[in-house]
């Protein structure tokens, strides 16, 4: 077989030679009781955020978590809100990265007029509801806008 040699070699060093279908399954738990948790990391747009947690709804996928590593800075306003309502509806956790690196900041604000850091403590202020139930949010961005 074309693994063979691979398998007698993770033998020899005392490793397993290929899945351990026998090991007992984890009695460890999250706090609702799930064994495990699904997080799609990079989810840089509202519209795929509204996409992907519309496939998990008919799928039967439950989504636990949704990553935004784009730069919230690069977001407008509006784009932060639908991020925040869509993943608060669905029931999953959003976090979302402060980004991108000052020089870019600068060239941002300078070139194209998108959220400011106002616009994002104003987002997290009024959307008390969405980050409680949202926990996972990076409070941070309250803090790089006063």
């Amino acid at each position: 077989m074309i693994f063979e040699a691979t398998r007698k070699a993770m033998k020899k060093l005392g490793l397993p030679e290929g899945d351990a279908f026998d090991m007992p399954s984890s009695t460890k738990r999250f706090p609702d009781g799930a064994a495990y948790r699904i997080e799609c990391p990079t989810v840089n747009s509202s519209e795929t955020v509204a996409a992907l947690l519309e496939t998990a709804d008919k799928t039967g996928v439950t989504i636990n978590r949704i990553t935004e590593t784009y730069g919230i800075f690069r977001h407008t306003a509006q784009e932060v809100k639908e991020y925040c309502k869509l993943c608060y509806d669905y029931g999953c956790e959003l976090l979302l990265s402060t980004g991108p690196a000052r020089p870019m900041i600068r060239a941002q604000r300078f070139f194209l007029p998108r959220v400011s850091a106002l616009d994002i403590a104003f987002v997290a202020r009024n959307s008390s509801s969405v980050l409680s139930r949202t926990s996972s949010v990076d409070m941070s961005l309250a803090a790089a806008a006063s």
